[in-house]
């Protein structure tokens, strides 16, 4: 279950990461996201949705539209064959193996990424913080309406990268707190993760990994 605690916790972590260091950017990714959505080796029904879902992995909906294509993607070996059964899955006759659910999520995080990298453009998605990315990909990953091309979240972002002013990244904030969708927990931490403004040494939007006059917060 997501907490706020652990949520700021990676947002301290990662709000000043070096953009070329992927490798702990996923790390926490995938740490932060296991937080939100659980592990399970087996398909199970996801409760938190409106209509609850086939769910397996890290979260990866088995009845989401162009599940069975993102699968087969997902675990195409070299030869074309499928490495794992989608649909043995499915009927809960197989589970998955700890690498297979990495493989699984490994795809389906990378596509969402690209998917967000064109909706926002990739200048204005580089400028992003870490922690920022981090935050808008949890949200793509689970209701991607909120932050896709024309949401509120995605012009308000867009301000506050052109502008600095911590009132659109506070407005977008609020707008994650407004669409719980029984999902508070999530929402809450999701907020948190945004708000790059509470960490302890903060970063504008135009300034690299290493402010070179660093806002210091001492919020808790």
């Amino acid at each position: 279950m997501a907490n706020n605690r652990n949520a700021k916790r990676i947002r301290d972590a990662t709000h000043n990461l070096d953009p070329s260091d992927r490798e702990t950017y996923e790390r926490y990714r995938r740490e932060f996201f296991e937080d939100s959505e659980g592990k399970a080796d087996g398909v199970y029904f996801d409760t938190n949705e409106i209509k609850p879902r086939r769910t397996v992995g890290v979260g990866f909906n088995m009845d989401q539209p162009g599940a069975v294509q993102q699968w087969n993607e997902a675990f195409k070996n070299p030869d074309g064959s499928i490495a794992v059964s989608f649909d043995e899955v499915y009927c809960g006759k197989r589970k998955l193996k700890d690498k297979e659910i990495d493989r699984l999520f490994d795809y389906s995080v990378r596509i969402r990424e690209k998917e967000l990298t064109r909706s926002y453009s990739r200048n204005t998605w580089n400028k992003l913080k870490p922690n920022e990315r981090l935050a808008i990909e949890s949200i793509y990953f689970n209701r991607p309406k909120l932050v896709r091309g024309g949401s509120d979240i995605q012009d308000f972002m867009r301000d506050y990268l052109r502008t600095s002013d911590v009132v659109y990244l506070k407005r977008a904030m609020a707008k994650i707190l407004a669409n719980l969708d029984g999902l508070g927990d999530r929402r809450h931490a999701e907020a948190a993760m945004l708000s790059s403004h509470e960490c302890p040494i903060y970063s504008q939007p135009h300034e690299g990994q290493f402010p070179e006059h660093p806002h210091y917060s001492f919020s808790s």
